[in-house]
């Protein structure tokens, strides 16, 4: 990392894992947009139906991901994520071949999320696993902000491409953008060899017992992880509701074209950038605990002003929710990762990571499904404003809970070498 005095090879392994991770956040944000777009502009589909769409992505880390944390701890988590790409990129490639063929359909579409979401939560999973063996212990929370701020400019520039190649090139083009960005996250993991530490627990090492679920445990049993753990579920729950309809609402109800309806959308990744820039700062001088309670009440809110953009006319009004909600994710999702990749212990790591995200991501396809439910009985703008109510109610019981009256995170001391 730049202005610091790692070896050429720590820096080589951790600037390779990030390519690999921005290319893989950029084409995944493609597919989640271009996705629902084909849904709704080839296939007809309403808002309703588009959140099922969505539901199809997020239930694979309910059903696959505390296994796939056993396998980041036990196998080769390089291995894990070249074989999650590359899967991805043949599943994304034949189903673009079937809509250049004119072969969409909906089920087609709701198999293939559901398979790229098994995939990619195998992919992450991983990624959480290799980045302690490329990256000293001192170094995590900056590494992770990193990481976080080039993800979140990919999802800026997928949801901007997503829409453009989708209004110009249709379905197809969009998912070969995706299918191309997993080979070349392939070709970076492939380069990358770890530099600092071990991926995996050193030879010799205590293992922890207890499988797949210990790591379920250990985030119900440590107050501090379960407060963030219940957060995180509460927040994905409210997001899901918010993202499920999205798309849908700005096409049929705001009228919007899919090229601007992807520009605007990218204006959530500009706000995840300054999420990522901001967080660490935000941390040093507020302390690591109060600012992610502050962060989550002072942003949330504003997403409120998404279901008032009724119009093209009043579309700054989504955007400025937007914004807000690309901050408080990151910032939120920078926050909590460094706590977690200093707190936890590191043969734990990959488990306890799989069941946060096993909780958190598990609630987005209920959420998903809420937000169908919701948009059946009212419309996609009441979809939103609910799902913006869940994320508020989450913020504040984490201000309510054991994070009250506290400055910092607490940090394990790292081991000896």
């Amino acid at each position: 990392m730049r202005g610091d005095t790692q070896p050429v090879g720590q820096r080589l392994a951790f600037s390779l894992l990030r390519v690999a991770t921005t290319v893989d956040t950029l084409g995944m944000s493609v597919a989640v947009v271009a996705l629902p777009m084909a849904a709704v502009t080839v296939l007809g589909a309403d808002a309703g139906q588009v959140s099922v769409l969505a539901a199809a992505v997020w239930l694979p880390a309910l059903l696959f991901g505390l296994p796939a944390g056993a396998a980041a701890d036990r196998l080769a988590p390089r291995t894990l994520m070249r074989v999650a790409d590359g899967a991805l990129a043949l599943l994304l490639s034949a189903v673009a071949f079937a809509a250049w063929l004119g072969s969409l359909t909906l089920p087609l579409l709701v198999g293939t999320a559901f398979v790229a979401g098994g995939l990619a939560v195998v992919a992450a999973a991983a990624y959480r696993t290799v980045l302690p063996a490329v990256v000293p212990f001192e170094r995590l929370p900056m590494a992770t902000a990193r990481l976080q701020g080039s993800e979140w400019t990919a999802r800026v520039i997928g949801a901007a491409v997503a829409g453009v190649v989708t209004q110009v090139a249709g379905a197809a083009g969009g998912l070969l953008i995706c299918a191309a960005a997993a080979m070349i996250a392939v070709t970076a993991v492939s380069l990358m060899r770890p530099a600092y530490g071990t991926a995996r627990p050193a030879t010799g090492a205590k293992e922890r017992p207890g499988g797949p679920a210990a790591g379920l445990r250990l985030l119900i049993a440590d107050p501090l992880l379960r407060a963030v753990t219940v957060f995180g579920a509460g927040s994905a729950l409210g997001r899901a509701m918010v993202q499920a309809v999205q798309v849908a609402y700005l096409l049929l109800q705001v009228q919007l074209s899919t090229a601007a309806t992807g520009l605007l959308l990218s204006v959530a990744g500009v706000g995840g950038i300054l999420g990522a820039l901001l967080s660490p700062r935000l941390g040093r001088r507020l302390g690591t605990a109060r600012a992610l309670v502050l962060v989550q009440l002072a942003g949330v809110p504003l997403m409120a002003l998404m279901p008032l953009a009724g119009s093209a006319a009043s579309t700054p009004l989504f955007a400025v929710g937007a914004l807000a909600g690309g901050f408080t994710l990151v910032a939120g999702n920078v926050t909590v990762a460094g706590f977690r990749l200093t707190y936890c212990p590191p043969e734990m790591l990959g488990r306890v990571s799989a069941g946060m995200m096993t909780l958190t991501y598990g609630a987005m396809p209920l959420g998903a499904l809420m937000a169908a439910a919701v948009s059946a009985l009212g419309d996609a703008r009441a979809a939103l404003g609910a799902g913006v109510a869940v994320q508020f109610l989450a913020a504040a019981g984490l201000a309510a809970g054991p994070l009250r009256g506290r400055r910092d995170f607490p940090v394990r001391q790292p081991a000896a070498v």
